[in-house]
């Protein structure tokens, strides 16, 4: 149906980490300031972010990377991400929609959308490097 090769593959799993990240990130940020929360506050959300991105979100990625590699010809394109990822991203989501929906929640959903969104923009790096590796590697094998 539509199958895209493994460079674009990676392509799209890099600027869907970077753009998920982006928007959560700008919308913690929004929701921290209208909430008025501590600079400390936001500071400890975003670190919470990176280290979640250093010992969780690293290693999804790398996953990610190293299973587009295998692909020899071109792949579905939901084949982007593999079934557990596609997971824990819906999982995210309905805990982001639940936080929102509590009493207080706007100000939790933010800190939620902070955390989460500097973490996916941080681990986004490894997608971007994979994507630049493949892209490389299949100029070379042209």
């Amino acid at each position: 149906m539509f199958k895209l090769p493994p460079p674009i593959l990676q392509f799209c799993a890099a600027l869907i980490w970077t753009l998920a990240g982006v928007k959560l990130l700008y919308r913690g940020l929004t929701i921290a300031g209208s909430a008025n929360f501590a600079w400390w506050v936001v500071a400890l959300t975003v670190l919470v972010g990176l280290a979640k991105a250093f010992f969780i979100l690293d290693k999804v990625c790398r996953k990610n990377v190293e299973r587009i590699k295998t692909y020899e010809n071109k792949a579905f394109f939901l084949h982007i991400f593999a079934l557990r990822t596609w997971l824990i991203i819906g999982a995210m989501i309905i805990i982001g929609r639940l936080l929102h929906m509590c009493p207080a929640g706007e100000e939790w959903s933010g800190l939620f959308s902070l955390s989460v969104g500097s973490g996916l923009l941080f681990a986004s790096r490894i997608s971007w490097k994979g994507w630049w590796v493949l892209k490389s590697s299949s100029r070379g094998s042209k």
